[in-house]
């Protein structure tokens, strides 16, 4: 029995493989047409049939319904499988799931006749024909031992039976070999065979079986595709590619499996080879799968795909989808592009996009970007994916223009996306700000709604370097900003205002509490002055994380905050870390000496300047010298400073100081005319050139830059309040500008006494009485011409004047007796002291006397700051003055003395009038062959105004009445002198200068 099973497992082969004919299998040999599969599913499906169909002869319920249930889910739309399955269930009496099965068949295809008749049958001929088909085969009439040793037809035909149904396949081979040529049973034989090994899956004796076939009779549809697979399985490769090359084997799907098996096995270039032809698919699928093969196997598969040229549009869509992204990605950039020559040239924007950028080809990339955002404006990602790829590649103009054109940035994309574009920008523009138009610069300072919003706005124009924006977007100083934003802005504020930029950076800290971010703040603060900030700024870092830099930098701030005891610390932290080679030490330590400490100043500054000259340790020694009246010296080290830093106003001053002192008083006026263009607001430089000029004798620009000196207090008046001292600037270069473009001045003095007294002093404070007699009455008047440049010495002055003078001595009597005139010229060689030296002819007018020549020295001392002149300050002032005179008369040989000491004070009654009560001691002396000399004290008040001022000269004019009360002290006579004269007088006063 066993034997006869094998044998009509065999037999059944021919049934299983047969096709399908009104629902059951027939006895014809079954093909993939038949079976309704492709050629693929058939190699798949038909070894499971096989052994289903064995399973179901043994009566085997699990196997065969487990085979013929796998075939169907190969094959699910083939109806002939499909009631192969229906026939296995309804054997084993499932009918209900043969009818289930049916049922869901027919909803998939509704006009299948077969699958209805088949459900209304009940049951299928099928089993019947496979019990038909397993009683069909050679009869078992001759037994085994009975043909041992035959070679007749029927006894090769049982041993071969009986070797195959053992499985015995070199057996049957061994058999089948030793039939002579052309024997009449050798086709139906080798047919056996080869169902039976590939049954057994013995691809080799298959493949032999079928060659054996193909020579003798050729083979059948189902044979050939047999054959192909065997040789697939047996990787007979040479052999197929042999037979195609002969034109048969060669269908497009036997290609394409060919090609697949190839790949399986790495046959490389085999493969290669094979792919350059040119199969033509009738179905997508296949044409898909072989452009797998090219992509993934040809030398140059962007080329080979192209050759191929591929007919179906799901073909094109794998290219566009798939294959050319892939090439982007493995960097085939060749096989992108050969690929994209498929598609018209406005399709696949995206990867022509992509492709340029991998090639870096600038302009292409730019196009196609522009054309990606035109045609999806609305898509951030879009935006995104461009900008930063046409950043990547250098485009960053075109990619900045884009993201300018698209701000501000709203869409669906969130936050997120938002963020990603405006930093970007940024990014993009502080590369080049010089991008940005007017309009752009008005567009991106408009503030945004939320506060991160207009963080990055303030990012943007911050890069751009609009400064102006970035204050005006964070001017809310909102809490929701963050540390960078705070930075910004303190960067922002530090030219403008220090102290905000102080405030945001100390908020800065506040947030993000970094040692950059309090090395910033000790900056910051240093900046706006707040030295102590500053300061716990740097001590509040630990050491190790400053530099020897910062280190200086903490010394020079606690140099700046006056705190001695901190600066000595952190320069001993610079001793300690070797700093001792930097010039900044060197400078540092020369602040903790005292300026009188002269050497060792002038030690550490040389050794700072030896490290490196600069400008301010040049002036600073400069200033040194000038304390120790090394003047040259001075003088070189301010000449080094200005030469390091001539835009230094402050430098340029020193140096003409330091000029000035050392005489050298041109290039001084030179320097300080420097000075004052770089600080024109500088009023010691105005008024220092005013004085210059005038010393010089260079009274148009002294009387320029008394103006200029005017003008700069008076503005101070109305535009931020004026100091006392800004005040008092005011009227001193009011009266210094009224002095100077002074040529002529005019006295007129007059007093009127009760009783003859003795000599006394004129209101101009030169002019004194000649007479060596007590008189009643006195009155002069003077004019006095100034003589411009005509110096003797630098710095002096020189006028001629000419006077009339006349008294009485008659007690009884106002009359002016012995008037005289008086020409000369008078001399003030010193600067700051009021010295006169004058020589003056006198000629009586009244025809008695003689004429003589008076020389004369007088001084006024004590009063230091003009008190004889009105005081712009206070509601009044102290005057005082100490005058002292001497004459000497050529021709008479007689000299003349007054001490004259007077102290008073002015009540102001209003702008330019006073009360002036006042007191003197006087004593007037004659020499003549002996010497006469009177003491007296006196009390008084005088009425005083100014008149005649305008906004640049003050009050040029001067009006006094007086009342004075007068005792003589003592009087030790002479003549004119008498013992009996009164001791007490009542003095009217007079006087006026114009």
């Amino acid at each position: 029995m066993k034997r006869c099973s094998k044998r009509g497992g065999s037999l059944l082969l021919s049934f299983i493989v047969a096709g399908c004919s009104s629902g059951t299998p027939t006895e014809e040999k079954a093909s993939s047409e038949s079976l309704q599969v492709t050629q693929y599913q058939y190699f798949l499906v038909y070894p499971h049939i096989e052994k289903g169909m064995a399973a179901l002869r043994e009566s085997d319920e699990r196997t065969a319904i487990s085979r013929f249930k796998h075939a169907h889910e190969l094959a699910p739309e083939s109806t002939p499988i499909t009631l192969f399955l229906v026939n296995a269930y309804r054997e084993f009496d499932h009918h209900e799931k043969a009818n289930s099965l049916l049922e869901e068949q027919l909803r998939r295809h509704p006009d299948d006749q077969q699958l209805r008749e088949s459900l209304a049958a009940g049951a299928s001929a099928a089993p019947a024909h496979l019990a038909a088909a397993a009683s069909t085969g050679p009869k078992q009439a001759d037994s085994e031992e009975s043909c041992r040793g035959v070679e007749t037809p029927e006894c090769v035909r049982t041993q071969f039976y009986i070797a195959l149904g053992n499985d015995d396949l070199p057996s049957a081979w061994q058999v089948l070999s030793a039939l002579p040529g052309g024997a009449d049973n050798e086709t139906e034989l080798l047919d056996e065979f080869v169902q039976r090994s590939i049954y057994l899956e013995e691809w080799g004796y298959a493949v032999r079986a079928f060659d054996r076939l193909h020579r003798q009779t050729g083979l059948s549809a189902v044979q050939k595709e047999q054959f192909f697979n065997s040789l697939l399985m047996h990787g007979e490769y040479d052999q197929l590619l042999e037979i195609q090359a002969q034109g048969w084997l060669d269908e497009p799907a036997r290609r394409l499996a060919l090609a697949s098996a190839l790949a399986t096995r790495n046959a490389s270039k085999k493969l290669q080879k094979y792919l350059q032809h040119r199969p033509r698919f009738d179905s997508a699928e296949h044409e898909i799968r072989w452009l797998h093969l090219l992509y993934e196997h040809a030398s140059k598969p962007g080329q080979a795909i192209v050759r191929y040229g591929p007919a179906f549009e799901s073909s094109r869509r794998l290219i566009s989808d798939v294959l050319i992204p892939r090439a982007l990605f493995d960097d085939d950039l060749a096989s992108a592009r050969q690929l994209l020559t498929l598609f018209p040239s406005g399709d696949l924007v995206a990867l022509h996009f992509e492709l340029s950028i991998a090639e870096s080809d600038s302009d292409s990339a730019e196009a196609y970007g522009l054309e990606l955002v035109r045609r999806s404006p609305a898509d951030l990602r879009v935006l995104d994916r461009v900008t930063y790829q046409l950043s990547r590649i250098g485009q960053t103009e075109a990619a900045a223009n884009l993201l300018l054109q698209a701000y501000p940035f709203h869409s669906d994309a969130g936050e997120a996306q938002e963020r990603v574009l405006m930093e970007r920008m940024a990014a993009l523009l502080y590369e080049q700000p010089a991008i940005l138009s007017t309009a752009d610069w008005t567009r991106l300072s408009q503030p945004l709604p939320r506060p991160w919003q207009r963080e990055l706005q303030a990012a943007v124009l911050d890069a751009g370097g609009n400064c102006e924006g970035v204050r005006e977007l964070l001017s809310d100083l909102s809490d929701a900003y963050r540390a960078p934003s705070w930075r910004r802005l303190a960067a922002c504020y530090e030219a403008q205002s220090p102290q905000l930029a102080l405030y945001a950076a100390r908020r800065a800290v506040e947030r993000e509490p970094s040692h950059a971010g309090r090395r910033a703040l000790a900056f910051y603060a240093y900046a706006a002055e707040e030295f102590a900030i500053a300061l716990h700024a740097w001590d509040s870092m630990p050491p190790e994380s400053l530099t020897g830099q910062d280190v200086l930098a903490a010394a020079n701030t606690a140099f700046a905050a006056e705190n001695i005891e901190a600066l000595r610390e952190w320069l001993a932290e610079a001793e300690s870390r070797q700093l001792t080679d930097n010039a900044s030490y060197w400078w540092l330590r020369a602040q903790l000496h005292s300026p009188a400490q002269h050497k060792v100043l002038i030690e550490d500054l040389s050794r700072a300047l030896a490290i490196a000259p600069e400008a301010h340790v040049y002036a600073a020694r400069g200033r040194v010298f000038r304390s120790t009246g090394e003047l040259d010296k001075a003088v070189t080290d301010m000449m080094r400073a200005v030469e390091l830093d001539p835009d230094s106003g402050l430098y340029r001053a020193e140096l003409g100081y330091a000029l000035a002192q050392n005489g050298r008083s041109e290039k001084a006026l030179e320097e300080f005319e420097i000075a004052a263009a770089l600080m024109p607001d500088e009023a010691s430089l105005i008024k220092q050139l005013a004085f210059s000029n005038a010393n010089l004798g260079k009274t148009e620009a002294a009387l320029n830059y008394a103006k200029k000196s005017v003008d700069l207090t008076d503005h101070a008046r109305t535009e931020s309040g004026i100091s006392d001292e800004q005040i008092e600037q005011h009227f001193r270069f009011r009266r210094l500008h009224e002095d100077l473009g002074r040529r002529w001045t005019f006295n007129a003095s007059s007093w009127l006494g009760s009783n003859a007294v003795t000599a006394t002093v004129d209101d101009s404070s030169w002019a004194t009485t000649e007479s060596d007699s007590p008189l009643r009455s006195y009155t002069q008047l003077d004019a006095e011409y100034r003589l411009g440049s005509g110096k003797i010495v630098q710095r002096d002055r020189l006028s001629a004047y000419g006077r009339v003078f006349a008294g009485s001595e008659n007690a009884t009597s106002y009359s002016l007796d012995f008037p005289t005139l008086g020409l000369g010229v008078k001399w003030k060689p010193l600067e700051d002291q009021v010295f006169w030296l004058s020589a003056e002819q006198q000629l009586p007018l009244s025809g008695e006397g003689e004429s003589d020549l008076m020389l004369r020295a007088s001084a006024s001392f004590l009063d230091t700051n003009a008190s004889g002149d009105w005081q712009p300050l206070g509601s009044g002032w102290l005057s005082q003055n100490l005058y002292v005179d001497f004459a000497h008369y050529v021709k008479q040989g007689r000299q003349a003395y007054t001490i004259d000491y007077s102290a008073g004070w002015h009540y102001k009654l209003a702008d330019g009038a006073t009360l002036e009560p006042y007191g003197r001691i006087q004593h007037v002396g004659i020499d003549d062959r002996g010497y006469f000399g009177s003491d007296s004290a006196g009390v008084g008040v005088r009425w005083n105004r100014w008149t005649g001022g305008d906004y640049y000269d003050a009050w040029p004019q001067k009006w006094t009445v007086g009342l004075e009360y007068r005792r003589t002290l003592r009087s030790d006579g002479g003549a004119g002198y008498s013992e009996d004269q009164p001791a007490n007088s009542l003095i009217f006063t007079l006087g006026g200068r114009w």
